[in-house]
């Protein structure tokens, strides 16, 4: 029988993790859903092969329903279940996790995770279109084949239509043609720390998508200096800024729950801001291999501003204004504040 050829997405969104293979390895393949008014799911596979301890390798499920609570109850609930390697089945060559009542696959994604302590769960049936071509975070094949940097990652899905149904605790949910996408980040360790966002549901816009990091990365025993990825799909047009010029001289400004950038390349400039207070996000724990702890403070439900602007015979011009509302990722990861946001998660 010949094996079908994989799309370039298909390929990015291979799993990584081997139980036998030897050495630190962290992974992750999550998908972000936004409803209208506020609502939005997040569904993770993470693979942790750990260096300390026993030194067994873990697989685990999370999902964070946001403001998808029946009326009165917790606005946002989260869950993470844990399983060991020998508990899965995943397919080495094409898209499919299955562990516990989890499956993800090219296009699909179903399960069930329940807390056993407080007995919240979330159940998930969703299909998700796929397009042939995602988007690649780092400027160089060689950074995704070899050891540095430590921490890779791509968009095998970066403006994805969900459709299917979402349980929170017995409130079923109806999703059709919902905006979202399908991320994967893989390596030895998490970042030191990062901030990034997407969002491609804005207001009364179709067709924008925004997808961007700042973080700073171990290369070796060294760490790098802040370095910043943005990248922008409207229609007609395509614009990254991920060259070693832009890494480092794109302007990215963290702040607490907030982040703003501004961008060049070439006659194309790009700048927003993207935020959220406190109580909308959930504070989660993500491991390294070695032990060692990032926090991750996740919402869904951000709010953002993002301005495109062509250089032409006669100056800047904008291109684009768009404005989200409660309708973005925004991810902060840090090894020490959180911000007044909880961890939920550990």
């Amino acid at each position: 029988m010949v094996s079908r050829i994989l799309t370039p997405s298909e390929e990015d969104a291979l799993v990584r993790f081997d139980d036998a293979g030897k050495g630190p390895h962290v992974e992750s393949l999550f998908l972000k859903v936004n409803l209208s008014d506020a609502r939005a799911l997040w569904l993770k596979v993470t693979f942790l092969r750990r260096t300390f301890g026993a030194k067994e390798s873990v697989i685990e499920a999370w999902a964070i329903a946001f403001n998808l609570s029946a009326p009165g109850a917790d606005p946002h609930v989260a869950l993470k279940q844990s399983w060991a390697p020998s508990e899965a089945e995943i397919a080495p060559n094409c898209l499919y996790i299955r562990v516990g009542d989890v499956e993800l696959a090219h296009g699909r994604a179903t399960g069930t995770l329940t807390d056993g302590v407080t007995g919240d769960t979330i159940g998930w049936d969703l299909a998700y279109t796929c397009e042939p071509e995602g988007f690649h975070h780092l400027p160089y094949p060689w950074m995704y084949e070899g050891s540095v940097p430590k921490s890779k990652a791509n968009s095998p899905q970066i403006d994805s239509r969900f459709t299917g149904t979402v349980s929170v605790n017995g409130k079923k949910t109806a999703i059709e043609d919902a905006p979202g996408m399908l991320g994967h980040n893989w390596g030895s360790q998490h970042a030191e720390d990062w901030t990034w966002a997407h969002c491609n549901r804005w207001t009364g816009i179709e067709g924008v998508v925004f997808e961007g990091v700042t973080s700073k990365v171990k290369m070796g025993p060294m760490t790098t200096p802040r370095l910043t990825v943005l990248h922008v799909r409207i229609p007609g047009e395509r614009i990254t800024m991920n060259g070693i010029r832009q890494l480092v001289g794109s302007k990215s400004r963290p702040e607490g729950l907030r982040w703003a950038f501004a961008g060049q390349r070439g006659d194309r400039r790009i700048q927003g801001w993207f935020s959220a207070p406190a109580e909308r996000f959930v504070g989660v724990d993500y491991h390294d291999p070695d032990g060692q702890i990032a926090h991750c403070l996740n919402t869904k439900i951000a709010d953002g501003e993002l301005a495109v602007y062509g250089r032409g015979a006669n100056g800047w011009e904008q291109l684009l204004a768009a404005t989200c509302d409660r309708s973005a990722a925004l991810e902060i990861g840090s090894r020490e504040d959180t911000h007044g946001v909880p961890i939920r998660i550990r």
